[in-house]
């Protein structure tokens, strides 16, 4: 009886699954990166306007970066992969994601703008000051008072909340994009 193995196809590579986790935190780097972008961008259009286009521009593309992030996993499993597997794939990429964003968000903000929280809050009185109106004066009061009295968001809460909105948001894109990345056969 032979107990050689049978010979090894050099051009065919075996099948390595990987945990949607692993994926996730690998696509959440990229992720996160672009997220950073996204918001700082979205942060400095008050001081430099051209700014919301480039924020306009990677808004709309965050979906198609989640589709060809899942649909790299979905060829990659040859189209065996569950959907409640994608979804978490993708739901861990905006955690990871959110994560990195914060960080480098907190910092930037924290050193190069300090009073940004404070600058913000400034900026929308003025601009609700300009508006004609009895409800806009009703807000601009508002505003006057949480800056008197202190009562703004530090800008640690301002960014955990934007990491909360991310991961929400986030997961439900995810599903969303699961469901679209599922209806594409894989040979």
């Amino acid at each position: 009886m032979d107990q050689t193995p049978p010979p090894y196809n050099q051009q065919q590579q075996p099948y390595q699954a990987h945990s949607a986790y692993k994926r996730g935190a690998d696509n959440g780097l990229l992720m996160g990166v672009f997220l950073s972008v996204l918001f700082l961008s979205t942060c400095l259009t008050v001081y430099y306007p051209t700014l919301s286009l480039l924020s306009l521009v990677m808004f709309c593309f965050t979906p198609i970066l989640v589709y060809r992030c899942l649909m790299r996993s979905w060829k990659a499993d040859r189209g065996m992969s569950e959907f409640s597997a994608l979804w978490l794939e993708g739901i861990i990429t905006f955690v990871c994601g959110t994560l990195i964003m914060g960080a480098i968000t907190w910092i930037t903000l924290r050193v190069l703008h300090p009073n940004f929280v404070t600058d913000a809050f400034e900026f929308a009185a003025e601009t609700y000051r300009n508006i004609d109106s009895e409800q806009a004066q009703v807000i601009v009061t508002t505003i006057d008072a949480a800056i008197k009295q202190h009562l703004l968001p530090t800008m640690a809460q301002v960014v955990i909340e934007i990491m909360l909105l991310g991961v929400f948001s986030g997961s439900l894109l995810s599903a969303v994009i699961t469901f679209l990345v599922r209806l594409r056969k894989v040979n």
